[in-house]
């Protein structure tokens, strides 16, 4: 016998506005995580192996089955363009049997140590502009800090797979690239401005 977590965990990006934390407002898009997790017990079974008798041994074995009941965690994750890692967690309960249904349990932010284009020109050099965002067809990416040398452009979707590459160069106004996105499935996606020389630079989208 042996006892596992099972853990499953559904992500859609469901929103996109302006956040408002200590240090500032950000542009930002709103991740909805909704995560269900739960003890099951396992029994070996010779020549089927591993199988579930979670059910089994809580109706026939006496066990308590209130330590088998499914916990559910709902959270909104906020992502900005200026971070590699969501900047504000917001994790709520909801109580469909009580009568305040939704509520706040616990509110997470990062503290401000990341530039966006809201900040003006000082981060230009740490800023890459896309839109429209969501977008359906095309994306305009836009990155005014570079400004000579060429670069390679990857979009990788959700599971880290790259789905699209392009070369550009930047010209006067820094690096100004159209891509084509008619082809990806709806979604959210990681895009990188590597140049030849330099440090990548990261972006995000939603294709609608």
């Amino acid at each position: 016998m042996r006892l596992r977590e099972a853990t499953t965990e559904i992500v859609s990006v469901n929103a996109w506005g302006t956040l408002t934390i200590p240090g500032g407002s950000y542009a930002v898009l709103r991740e909805s995580r909704v995560q269900y997790h739960e003890l099951r017990i396992d029994a070996l079974i010779p020549v089927l192996g591993w199988l579930d008798v979670t059910d089994q041994s809580t109706m026939q074995g006496g066990l308590d089955p209130e330590l088998f009941d499914e916990d559910t965690t709902y959270s909104y994750h906020f992502i900005n363009d200026g971070s590699k890692e969501t900047i504000a967690i917001v994790t709520y309960v909801e109580d469909f049997w009580g009568s305040n249904p939704t509520y706040v349990s616990n509110v997470q932010y990062k503290v401000a140590d990341f530039s966006t284009a809201a900040e003006g020109a000082a981060a230009a050099d740490a800023t890459v502009r896309v839109f429209p965002n969501p977008a359906m067809d095309r994306i305009q990416v836009q990155a005014p800090g570079l400004r000579s040398g060429a670069c390679d452009v990857l979009v990788m979707d959700a599971m880290g797979r790259q789905v699209l590459r392009s070369r550009g160069a930047p010209g006067g106004l820094g690096l100004q690239l159209d891509l084509d996105i008619s082809g990806l499935e709806a979604g959210m996606y990681r895009g990188s401005i590597v140049p030849d020389s330099g440090d990548a630079v990261p972006f995000r989208f939603v294709k609608s």
